[in-house]
């Protein structure tokens, strides 16, 4: 029986040990933290843990096959169910606009509110999205690689997406063509954060993220890092041998083709490894020094965006809030512009999720929220009191639109850049892996085989890309290439 270790136990680790889990093959899942998740992690509060990483989910159907793969249902494990409300955008002169799945309902909703010309432009630009997702989902997202020559193909008979990613290049210069009002073009600028960028430099392609949460948005009843927690009992069930507390050292390939981990300073011998965790962690000292260099600088440079994240539990008052909310800057372009100049901006768009909130159910009492504010990678920010700073400004720029906590957060309860950089080596703190910017980010990024043969590599540094589903997609393409390459069908 050949042996396959899985290094990390993010969502794309956690993906491929389900493929691989269930067949003629040993699997060991080793997380350098004390439970799996990886980002998909949650903060303790009073009423129960609160989520500090990823809160949307999209694209259910790769939820549903990384249960299918453990044999089981997702239904029969976690209660996912759609949100009728997709997110509640608010801005400072007391705008604010509800977005669903429904386009009627978001033409009368933006017409009401902007006048007809902008829900005249948020139906093209709607339209405009679901070709360019419906394009690229086969050839792109759900593909093992990025090959120009499968997008060439995916594009032909198609003119008019050329015609438009083009000329604008950048996210920001086709929503600054497509949209005459500011606030919309404030709005769908955001997507560009989705994957770590800024909408000034990241691709016009980014807009098809649009599209995919249109297509649905769904809730976890229990918060996101519920995925993960019942994903390890299934994964126990199949034998999969977890450890957690497995700080990895080194990764050394031997003569014969096989490896030696080197974990809590004994050595764990490996016909094939997946690697779940920044691609540049093999080569900041994980790998061999006689190894050859994997990737090019810029496959894994320049780096994405960071956060500052709150999580804690609280009655809100003031403001009626949906599951997704958006906070709007009153100064557009600022929060771009110093993330631009690797500052963490004071004037910022702050996202909220109010994890126990679901639209129709009535007033909530207590809930468990998350607060994310955009931060550069690499930052520094690592005293106490810079803590107590941030949480203040949030808190107070909450306030101008009306919300307010019983129980306020404190500084104890946020994540900073600092503290994402120490618990994922190598990664900066950058969340989402390579910057997104530039019309070529997407081919640069590394794919699940590398140059050395037995090592695969999975997460949302790797192609596609990141976010949950693209992750977990990352993790397919890896254990598909091991059980191809190394025979374990």
């Amino acid at each position: 029986m050949k042996h396959v270790v899985v290094i990390g136990a993010g969502i794309g680790g956690l993906s491929a040990a389900a493929k691989l889990s269930g067949g003629p093959t040993k699997v060991t899942l080793l997380e350098r933290a004390t439970s799996l998740g990886g980002k998909l992690r949650a903060i303790e509060t009073p009423i129960g843990p609160a989520d500090i990483g990823p809160t949307v989910v999209t694209m259910p159907d790769i939820l549903e096959e990384i249960f299918r793969a453990c044999g089981a249902e997702l239904h029969d494990h976690l209660t996912m169910t759609p949100l009728p409300v997709l997110a509640r955008h608010f801005w400072d002169d007391g705008t604010m606009l509800d977005l669903t799945t429904h386009r009627d309902q978001n033409y009368a909703a933006i017409g009401g509110l902007f006048g007809n010309q902008a829900a005249d432009e948020f139906m093209r630009f709607d339209a405009f999205s679901k070709q360019l997702f419906e394009c690229f989902e086969q050839s792109v997202i759900r593909a093992s690689s990025m090959s120009p020559i499968k997008l060439a193909q995916a594009m032909i008979g198609q003119p008019s997406l050329l015609t438009r990613l083009l000329p604008n290049q950048s996210l920001a210069g086709l929503l600054l063509r497509g949209f005459k009002e500011p606030r919309l073009r404030q709005l769908f600028g955001r997507y560009a954060t989705y994957v770590g960028g800024i909408p000034q430099h990241a691709p016009a392609i980014l807009a098809l993220i649009w599209h995919a949460e249109a297509k649905g948005v769904f809730r976890i009843e229990g918060g996101m890092h519920q995925i993960a927690t019942s994903l390890a009992k299934l994964l126990e069930k199949r034998r999969v041998d977890i450890q957690t507390g497995e700080d990895v050292t080194r990764i050394r390939q031997t003569k014969d083709g096989r490896f030696e981990i080197t974990s809590n300073n004994r050595l764990i011998n490996a016909d094939g490894i997946v690697f779940n965790g920044d691609p540049r962690a093999l080569e900041e000292g994980l790998l061999d020094e006689d190894q050859p260099r994997l990737f090019k600088p810029n496959a894994t440079t320049p780096r994405s965006l960071s956060a500052i994240v709150h999580g804690f539990s609280a009655t809100a008052r003031g403001v009626s809030l949906s599951h997704h909310n958006v906070f709007f800057s009153n100064i557009p372009g600022e929060e771009f512009q110093a993330l631009d100049q690797q500052k963490t901006p004071k004037s910022a768009n702050l996202y909220l999720c109010a994890s126990d909130h679901e639209d129709g159910q009535g007033d909530v009492t207590k809930s468990r929220f998350e607060i994310i504010r955009n931060a550069p990678a690499m930052s520094h920010l690592a005293r106490d009191e810079e803590r107590q700073t941030w949480n203040r400004l949030t808190l107070q720029r909450l306030g101008q639109f009306g919300l307010s906590f019983d129980q306020e957060p404190t500084a104890e309860s946020i994540t900073m850049p600092q503290d994402l950089a120490r618990d994922f080596p190598a990664s900066q703190g950058a969340i989402y892996g390579r910057s997104p910017h530039g019309m070529m980010a997407s081919f640069r990024r590394p794919v699940a085989r590398c140059k050395i043969p037995g090592l695969y590599l999975c997460g949302g540094g790797i192609h596609p890309g990141a976010g949950v589903p693209m992750a977990a997609q990352s993790g397919f393409h890896a254990a598909e290439a091991a059980q191809k390459d190394l025979d374990l069908t």
